[in-house]
């Protein structure tokens, strides 16, 4: 159990117990709309996050094979790379033949399996060179059962009556969880994350199951991380606006992917994905950032679940609406299989779909051609087909971009009045869309677009 209260030096620190439910997410029942949350740097909000497994990413499975893709990556646009953990995986209660990355043995460590330091500085120095920054995955729930320490220091995991080390999952049989009543084990983990900062210059951490760790110890850690690095980034596997106050930059928009799961299933309509966007955006704090996704590794490839051509207007959403869009390992190839955590599986690259692979590339270098996709303000267009159709403008000073996505397998012709709200689009200008097309008409009464099924539309002016 998570104790109510701890003593640091000479504060005593009373705990929020996480409240976790089976997707993962904490339900929010109060607005934290206005507050200031904690303020993310200034680069944070342009970033473009690529979830990278090492040892699936290519047919060598090490730091040199993610080294060799660094040009194609910085040519498709992407700007910070979240490597999966890198460290040595444990032995006991190991799952398959490689094991789970996720099961760390030592923190001060990296995976033999993918290189040694030095390798692994050769990828951060060559990455930063191409203009990526780099963030680590950060597992400090749990450890692997035989951490490098457990026999040392006993008293920092959690044990039960038979003396065997224990979890709240059940079924994470390969780790076992720390103990975050002895204060001691708080210096070690901040210890662990200015370890990397200062010899390897990351530039933050992606956190695991970050609401399952006590926060106060976020907030305990947070303070000391950017006295090392000042532009010290955080992102937390969690959805709760708490986190955002003192500790994390940007959470999982969880909500948001399972909303997307309902809308191709036809169990609500399409209007629902901005409006429970736009909602938690009101309840979040102000600057929270959220990582907008349609797979990450702990899911179904999008391209299994929605399909090829189902997926463009879901791709299309998460890069036009605020927040950090995320690309998971391979996701730009239309890869259907998925990569199993505990072997030694490459992508599939010869089996890559140029549909998909042109569709990503348009949709990274679009947002970051256009900084109003970044960070403009969302205004909702109301449209007649709300069941299958959704239309919203990004606006940004005098400048906006108009978002229109077809969630059917009809064409769908939809007509926009050019009430007051699209009225910038009647002054002279250049406009442009996302698939170069003719595929609107502006009146003076109305915008008029055809899509085919599974399309959207993104219209700027130059």
């Amino acid at each position: 159990m998570i104790p109510e209260q701890i003593q640091v030096g000479d504060e005593i620190i009373r705990f929020r117990p996480p409240t976790q439910t089976n997707s993962g997410t904490v339900p929010v029942h109060q607005s934290y709309g206005k507050i200031a949350g904690l303020l993310p740097p200034d680069w944070a909000d342009d970033a473009i996050i690529y979830e990278l497994y090492v040892r699936n990413f290519s047919e060598r499975g090490d730091f040199n094979g993610v080294i060799d893709q660094l040009p194609r990556l910085q040519e498709m646009g992407i700007n910070t790379l979240w490597l999966m953990p890198i460290h040595p995986i444990g032995q006991k209660g190991r799952k398959g033949n490689l094991g789970s990355p996720y099961s760390v043995q030592d923190y001060f460590a990296v995976n033999p399996e993918y290189g040694d330091e030095q390798d692994f500085r050769r990828l951060v120095e060559q990455a930063h060179a191409a203009g990526i920054r780099l963030l680590l995955d950060l597992v400090i729930n749990h450890s692997a059962n035989d951490h490098v320490l457990m026999t040392l220091k006993p008293q920092w995991w959690r044990w039960n009556q038979q003396g065997r080390p224990t979890r709240r999952i059940s079924w994470w049989q390969d780790v076992a969880d720390f103990n975050y009543h002895q204060r001691e084990l708080w210096d070690y983990l901040v210890t662990v994350m200015k370890f990397w900062i200062e010899k390897f210059d990351i530039n933050g951490f992606r956190c695991d199951v970050a609401g399952m760790v006590p926060q106060p110890f976020w907030r305990f850690a947070v303070p000391q991380l950017q006295k090392v690095k000042s532009d010290v980034f955080l992102l937390a596997e969690w959805e709760d606006p708490v986190l955002h106050l003192d500790s994390f930059h940007a959470t999982y928009n969880w909500t948001l992917y399972y909303k997307m799961l309902d809308v191709v299933k036809r169990r609500c309509p399409a209007e629902e994905l901005l409006d429970v966007f736009l909602f938690k955006s009101l309840t979040f704090p102000q600057h929270a950032l959220r990582l907008n996704f349609i797979e990450n590794h702990d899911e179904k490839r999008s391209a299994k679940i929605f399909g090829i051509s189902q997926c463009r207007p879901f791709a299309g959403l998460i890069f036009a609406l605020p927040g950090i869009p995320l690309l998971y390992n391979g996701q730009e190839s239309g890869s259907r299989e998925y990569l199993s955590l505990f072997e030694h599986q490459p992508i599939a690259w010869h089996k890559n779909e140029p549909e998909m692979s042109k569709l990503y590339r348009d949709l990274v270098h679009l947002r970051r051609r256009l900084p109003l996709l970044r960070r403009g303000n969302v205004e909702k267009i109301k449209v007649a087909d709300q069941q299958q159709v959704v239309a919203f403008l990004r606006r940004l000073g005098q400048q906006i971009v108009l978002c229109v996505f077809n969630f059917s397998d009809d064409y769908k012709k939809v007509a926009l009045p050019m009430k007051s709200q699209l009225s910038d689009f009647h002054s002279p200008g250049k406009w442009q869309t996302l698939t170069n097309t003719e595929s609107y008409q502006i009146t003076a009464e109305k915008i008029l677009l055809e899509l085919p099924p599974w399309q959207g539309e993104i219209i700027w002016r130059e």
